[in-house]
């Protein structure tokens, strides 16, 4: 079942929420997320510094880097190359 107010949704199956949509396109999904492939719409930023203000579990990505944040405010980061 989907319900929608103030342009945010909510799933629910059994009487749980198992996924949101907030009217500005943050999705939470109460699990975990897989597909074949997934296609971001835009390089984000990147965080500040290494300690920048961070959830865990949040990834940004730019035209160089991959950035996780590994506990809160605690980022690390990988290189992108070609090969």
């Amino acid at each position: 079942e989907a319900t929608g107010a103030s342009n945010a949704y909510r799933w629910q199956y059994n009487g749980g929420t198992i996924a949101t949509l907030s009217g500005l396109g943050a999705a939470t999904f109460a699990s975990s997320v897989s597909a074949t492939s997934y296609q971001l719409s835009a390089l984000n930023t990147a965080p500040a510094s290494a300690t920048a203000t961070g959830i865990t579990g949040q990834i940004r990505y730019t035209a160089d880097y991959i950035y996780v944040c590994t506990a809160t405010d605690t980022w690390k980061r990988t290189a992108i190359t070609t090969w």
